[in-house]
């Protein structure tokens, strides 16, 4: 995710300010600061101890690292000169302008946006099987379906068992379908929904990305 040099993303990623961050940050624990010209020298994080690195601003790294957690560009500027090698399995955020990356980086994400909007290329991993691969526009073209999005205004677990027929992922009050013909299907949905009890409080439709191609290949949300 990047802010496109509109908002500062800090707050979407971090509940303290830089502050208290760097004042938390060491050389040899979870949380790392760079300063301009700094970077790892070696791969950092685990599964069950992930790490958190903040770079003041973009810093050519070279060999490629593993980094599992947070990486968090301060300063897009250079994004697009400096040289990175790196493989994140986690999340990466460029606060500032920067419409690509010049890197050889692999970005294993949790939020599967992320790498719609930062991947040239990406592979769709179901059981640590490659089922698809390509570029994200190939991949979401060769899918051909649309996304619907409905948001209830709570929580409800009635809803899955009336939606047993179509394919969608659902985390708390938010309910994305993927759809041939989002229009068509959305009187059934919307009587279904509302016969189990829920209450609408909003819907969109969108154009086929990434969760869309990823739920419609292995019948499941990313983070399920």
């Amino acid at each position: 995710e990047w802010s496109a040099g509109v908002t500062d993303i800090w707050s979407l990623y971090f509940s303290v300010d830089r502050a208290t961050m760097e004042s938390l940050a060491s050389d040899t624990g979870n949380i790392r600061w760079y300063e301009p010209g700094e970077g790892p020298s070696t791969s950092l994080g685990t599964t069950s101890s992930p790490v958190i690195l903040i770079f003041e601003e973009c810093t050519r790294i070279n060999g490629q690292k593993r980094i599992i957690g947070v990486v968090f560009i301060d300063d897009s500027s250079g994004c697009d000169l400096n040289g990175w090698a790196m493989d994140i399995k986690g999340s990466l955020g460029v606060n500032g302008d920067v419409t690509k990356l010049n890197s050889n980086t692999d970005l294993e994400a949790y939020y599967i946006e992320e790498a719609e909007k930062l991947c040239d290329s990406v592979s769709i991993i179901n059981n640590g099987e490659v089922i698809a691969e390509g570029s994200t526009k190939e991949l979401m073209k060769s899918e051909g379906k649309e996304g619907l999005t409905i948001h209830l205004s709570k929580s409800s677990s009635k809803v899955k068992k009336a939606l047993k027929n179509f394919t969608y992922t659902i985390e708390d009050t938010r309910i994305h379908f993927t759809l041939n013909d989002p229009e068509k299907a959305l009187p059934e949905i919307i009587k279904k929904i509302v016969d189990s009890g829920s209450h609408i409080a909003s819907i969109e439709t969108s154009k086929s990305s990434l969760e869309d191609v990823f739920l419609s290949l292995t019948g499941k949300g990313i983070n399920e």
